[in-house]
C-alpha cells in the first residue's frame, strides 16, 4: 500500500511540476495581455513586445502576478499527480501482470479518474 512518505513525495513532485508550468508560461501570458490590451503600443509582434517590456520595465516584469498562479496551479497539479500515482499503485495490486507492470488501459483509467478531485480544487 502507499505510505505517507510516498504520498508526500508524489504531492511535492506534482507541485514542482505545476510551478514549472507557471514559470515557463507566465512571461508569454503577460506579453499576450499587453499585445491584446495595448495594440497601439505593441503593434509590431511578440518579439517587439518582449524587447520593449524588458527595456522599459526590466526582466522581472515578465513575472508580474505570479503568486496566485503558483498557488493555484501548484495545488491543482499536486493533487492530480498524487491522486493518479496512488490510483496506479492501488490498481497494480489487483491488475498487474506477472512482471508487475500495469496495463496501459489502467493507467488511462487512473488519469481519467484523477480529474475529479482536481476539478474540486479549481
Amino acid at each position: 500500500m502507499t505510505t505517507p512518505l510516498e504520498v508526500a513525495k508524489d504531492l511535492f513532485c506534482g507541485c514542482m511540476s505545476g510551478w514549472g508550468q507557471v514559470i515557463s508560461m507566465l512571461p508569454f501570458e503577460n506579453i499576450k495581455i499587453k499585445v491584446i490590451s495595448k495594440p497601439e503600443e505593441y503593434n509590431q509582434g511578440y518579439i517587439h513586445a518582449f524587447r520593449k517590456t524588458i527595456q522599459e520595465e526590466g526582466l522581472l516584469s515578465l513575472y508580474k502576478g505570479m503568486l496566485f498562479p503558483l498557488l493555484g496551479v501548484g495545488a491543482q497539479v499536486s493533487v492530480q499527480f498524487g491522486f493518479v500515482e496512488s490510483l496506479k499503485k492501488l490498481m497494480k495490486t489487483r491488475y498487474a501482470d506477472s512482471e508487475g507492470n500495469l496495463n496501459a488501459i489502467y493507467s488511462f483509467y487512473s488519469g481519467l479518474i484523477c480529474g475529479l478531485p482536481s476539478a474540486l480544487i479549481v
